[in-house]
């Protein structure tokens, strides 16, 4: 969660001396009553700044619904841009696509004017795929403004991209263990028991499969690229071999398995098809798939297989993904709302949550109700209960909670249809604990 984003925690609300008991009289009690109940007093400047920008959300969160973007994606557009938000509508009403392209969970910040260049130059592309092409690299040809990959000799990452733009130290070496009796070369430790599992496993099934290649130092790969190109133009021996420093042979999570040349057919092998079945269970992927070499930038490789982990590998081979798609569609976190946790699972909101003058705003209907409250009754009035709990709150007015009215914060806002309130306030009024943590907001009872 960024820090730049400060959320006034339940404790203030309750030091400040912020909750009034007010008398309840028995029976039905209407947003009037409420809004009467409560003494008059003259609304902080901060109050009124926060209904100012939610008035302008909604202006601009409408115009943007007249360019196709839904509710996630004005508030996803809202929490990245603020009350700028106006200039990207102005400009997206002379290019609709653009909108759509700062839109997209996975479109990153920092790349704002790449996307824009690539978007002009690629006009019939849809802003889904400008963004996935972008964040792959692929607005640039290969091994164009590449970046070196900051790693330490004896670290490793299982989830590093090295690739035609992702490259290593040429120092870098990383902790190395043999792989004894399961072929040549040596892994990173992790994936060398990976590996010793599959194998086993691939045994019991009748299938033999054994290392033909896998940790190869700078120096080796060196060797390696320039005898290639000592007998093929640099173009074509760029489709089939790693530039020193570009292998993923270097980073000890890649080997070749059983085979290393496509006179081999390995990919019309039983290993191969067990392979394909089996290899993401213990977290190989097949990392140069048939018809991705403009993204991968290599020929297919049926025996080149990389430790990625359990969770990568399921997806990757599930969805058909190399590792570069896999991590451009990759959420950016650019502008998106903390994760809400109750009970140790995130809550998933339709509504988004909001920041407003640097706090996070949550829909209080929907919130409630995934915390397992119900709404009593149809009106003017939100009334939920937990069953031992009652919640009353209008827009604009004070909450009343069992006879209790809570002098909040930061106003009650409708924004989409729905009342808002500040995390904080929300807390409050539902009687949980917040606590800002790395993983979000967390609510306990």
């Amino acid at each position: 969660m960024s820090p730049s984003v400060p959320v006034r925690r339940l404790a203030a609300v309750l030091t400040a001396g912020l909750i009034v008991l007010i008398p309840l009289s028995v029976g039905a009690v209407s947003s009037t009553q409420i809004a009467q109940a409560v003494p008059a007093v003259s609304v902080p400047s901060r109050w009124q700044s926060l209904r100012e920008q939610a008035l302008l959300y909604e202006a601009q969160a409408a115009q943007l619904d007249q360019l196709g973007l839904d509710q996630a994606a004005a508030a996803r557009l809202w929490n990245r841009f603020g009350s700028d938000l106006s200039q990207v509508v102005k400009e997206s009403a002379l290019s609709p696509a653009w909108a759509q392209v700062l839109a997209q969970p996975n479109s990153r910040e920092e790349l704002l004017d790449w996307y824009s260049a690539y978007l002009q130059d690629h006009p019939d592309l849809s802003a889904q795929e400008v963004v996935r092409q972008v964040n792959m690299g692929l607005d640039r040809p290969f091994y164009q403004d590449t970046e070196e990959l900051s790693l330490a000799s004896g670290s490793s990452d299982t989830q590093m991209l090295v690739n035609k733009y992702h490259a290593l130290p040429s120092s870098y070496v990383p902790k190395l263990v043999p792989l004894t009796g399961l072929g040549s070369g040596s892994l990173a430790p992790e994936a060398a028991e990976a590996f010793s599992a599959m194998v086993k496993a691939a045994k019991e099934d009748g299938i033999s499969l054994r290392s033909k290649s896998a940790y190869r130092s700078y120096s080796t790969q060196k060797t390696i690229y320039n005898r290639n190109l000592s007998q093929y133009s640099q173009s074509f021996t760029d489709t089939f071999s790693a530039r020193p420093g570009y292998s993923e042979h270097q980073t000890g999570l890649a080997l070749d398995i059983n085979s290393a040349s496509m006179l081999d057919h390995f990919e019309r092998t039983p290993a191969y098809a067990w392979l394909q079945e089996h290899c993401a269970q213990y977290g190989f992927i097949l990392r140069y798939p048939e018809g991705k070499d403009a993204i991968t930038g290599y020929r297919f490789e049926p025996w080149h297989y990389r430790y990625v982990g359990t969770e990568i590998a399921a997806v990757c081979m599930e969805e058909g993904l190399t590792l570069e798609e896999y991590f451009a569609a990759q959420p950016s976190g650019w502008g998106e709302a903390p994760a809400i946790l109750w009970e140790g699972q995130a809550l998933t909101l339709s509504s988004s949550p909001l920041c407003l003058e640097g706090d996070w705003y949550l829909p209080v209907e929907e919130t409630a109700l995934a915390l397992g409250w119900t709404r009593t009754e149809e009106s003017d009035l939100l009334s939920l209960t937990n069953g031992e709990r009652q919640l009353e709150c209008v827009s604009g007015q004070r909450c009343r909670v069992d006879g209790v009215t809570l002098r909040l914060t930061d106003p009650v806002l409708t924004l989409e249809n729905h009342l808002y309130l500040s995390v904080s306030d929300l807390c409050s009024a539902l009687g949980v604990d917040l606590q800002e943590t790395e993983e979000g907001f967390v609510l306990t009872a």
